[in-house]
């Protein structure tokens, strides 16, 4: 049977050893998220809460702390955990730790000076953030006792108890997904929408979105902009066409389009190419400054920069040209699209 080792060994009343099975450990784990732990008094959810509530937290802090640790518990169990909510989780649980911390060691340490209890707590390293329990466990491991005997006892027991689950959440960092935790109460939302609109939408031939549909079976309004003047702008070719499903009509008439609009860019780079002046608006929109550059000037200079005829024709007709490229190149793209289309039912026969 595969183990899975935590690496550090148990101290006092939680055994020689921290090697757990992989069954016993997922046993534990589920029955810990079920609550009933009880069965199993030294599980390692139990212990870790034990020690963490060293640190006397409120109820409101404890019941986080709780809650971060299902968190922790159940990626552990599926193999995988969204983003905001390990980082969420391990803040929590690593600001419990060090309150406990603090609480375990202050007895010993605090209005004492640089005692040999002091001298022994550095050898072990840095003991902020759960994250440490890992490396101060090792190290204890191989430690001499403290010089204080019951510093030296809990100690050994908070770090025994606390680092199963920092290598728990050191092991899901790998495994942590983008994005946040989808929402089931959205996720049931959109399904009953979809199921909802059910033979009333179509996707639409030009932008291949989904859109209701309306009355006459044509895609409803959709694709535009409201950029502030209050008029709508930017109707997507596809509204008042049929669905894809259903036909092609649209995107064999917009294939013409881009065609077109490829040809007459191209036309107006070469126009362009043969002027011997042109107009250069050097200020902004809103408050235009035109300067009138003429081939053989020499080059001017202002605020941003060379300021000559050769560059400012150059920048036009390149721009131009590559406008006339992208458009052929989209023209190329749909039509190997409208090579592939069927009706909905000839293709559900196929």
């Amino acid at each position: 049977m595969a183990r899975k080792t935590f690496g550090a060994p148990g101290w006092g009343r939680y055994g020689a050893t921290m090697k757990t099975p992989a069954a016993q450990l997922d046993r534990e784990i589920a029955e810990a998220l079920s609550g009933s732990s009880a069965s199993t008094p030294n599980s390692i959810a139990e212990r870790f809460l034990e020690a963490i509530a060293r640190g006397n937290p409120n109820e409101a802090q404890l019941a986080r702390a709780r809650r971060a640790l299902d968190v922790i518990l159940n990626g552990k169990l599926d193999g995988m955990i969204y983003g905001p909510e390990y980082k969420d989780a391990k803040d929590t649980l690593s600001r419990r730790f060090d309150e406990a911390y603090s609480a375990i060691s202050g007895p010993y340490l605090h209005g004492k000076g640089y005692s040999e209890d002091s001298k022994w707590e550095d050898t072990l390293g840095s003991h902020y953030g759960l994250h440490s329990a890992i490396s101060v466990a090792k190290r204890l491991a191989k430690a001499p006792p403290a010089p204080t005997p019951g510093f030296d006892r809990e100690v050994r027991e908070f770090f025994a108890a606390t680092q199963p689950i920092a290598v728990m959440i050191a092991d899901l960092k790998s495994k942590v997904i983008k994005g946040r935790k989808p929402n089931p109460d959205v996720i049931a939302k959109k399904a009953a929408v979809a199921a909802s609109r059910a033979g009333r939408d179509g996707e639409c031939q030009i932008c291949q979105q989904r859109f209701l549909l309306d009355s006459r079976g044509n895609l409803v309004l959709h694709g535009y902009q409201r950029p502030g003047h209050g008029y709508i702008v930017g109707d997507c070719f596809g509204v008042g066409h049929p669905p894809w499903e259903v036909s092609s009509d649209a995107l064999a008439e917009w294939i013409e389009r881009l065609k077109a609009r490829s040809a007459q860019l191209a036309q107006e780079a070469t126009r362009v190419a043969k002027l011997t002046s042109i107009d250069v608006n050097r200020g902004s929109e809103r408050n235009p400054k035109f300067v009138t550059l003429t081939k053989g000037d020499p080059p001017g200079y202002d605020n941003r920069g060379k300021l000559s005829f050769e560059d400012e024709l150059e920048k036009r007709v390149n721009d131009l040209k590559q406008q006339s490229k992208w458009l052929a190149d989209d023209a190329k793209t749909q039509t190997r699209r409208l090579k592939t289309w069927k009706p909905a039912r000839v293709a559900a026969a196929g």
